[in-house]
């Protein structure tokens, strides 16, 4: 500390904790409280420094978990679900997957985006609400499209859930601006290898 006083040309001074705990200890000369002043600046120091450190590291878990959720409806995002199907992919286990479209955004775009906002963040819900827990269901690119992972599960039950979703949806709709509805662009059903 008393180097960088000295010299105020530099701007940066890199501490060793050896030369620290040297340059304490020849300080066994000097008097008690020159050296507990020492010790406390040093302790500021070093607090300070690890709680920056901490502060880094949240933000970045927040940044990273941000990554992958969809800002409008909350749900994961498509690199979320990209992430998701390949994990699928390399399990070797049946899954099926659907993907639905949302049927009359334009007309709550019309009023405005944030109507379209809340109808994308209503349809996340309804359709949250008709899958298992262990199924995953995603926010498909930037529309009202979304994609639902379901493992072991075959053509004649993707087929159910996708009908249970668009029944669900047109009768939770009823309430919104306008009446929606999903249409299901497709169900692909991935079998285990024999």
């Amino acid at each position: 500390i008393m180097d960088v006083k000295r010299n105020r040309d530099r701007t940066i001074k890199i501490f060793k904790a050896r030369n620290l705990i040297r340059s304490t200890a020849a300080a066994a000369d000097q008097d008690i409280e020159t050296i507990r002043h020492s010790w406390d600046v040093v302790m500021h120091i070093a607090n300070q420094a690890i709680h920056k450190v901490l502060q880094m590291g949240k933000s970045l878990d927040v940044a990273q978990k941000n990554s992958y959720i969809d800002s409008i409806s909350g749900l994961p995002n498509m690199l979320a679900a990209m992430i998701k199907l390949d994990k699928e992919i390399a399990s070797n286990q049946p899954f099926a997957l659907l993907l639905m479209d949302g049927d009359n955004l334009r007309l709550f775009n019309s009023i405005n985006y944030a109507a379209g906002d809340e109808a994308i963040q209503n349809m996340g819900r309804v359709l949250s609400e008709q899958l298992r827990p262990g199924d995953f269901l995603a926010r498909w690119r930037a529309g009202d499209e979304f994609v639902a992972i379901l493992p072991n599960t075959s053509s004649e039950g993707a087929r159910s859930v996708g009908e249970r979703c668009c029944a669900a949806l047109r009768e939770a709709s009823k309430a919104w601006k306008f009446p929606t509805s999903i249409s299901r662009s497709g169900t692909g059903v991935r079998r285990r290898r024999r």
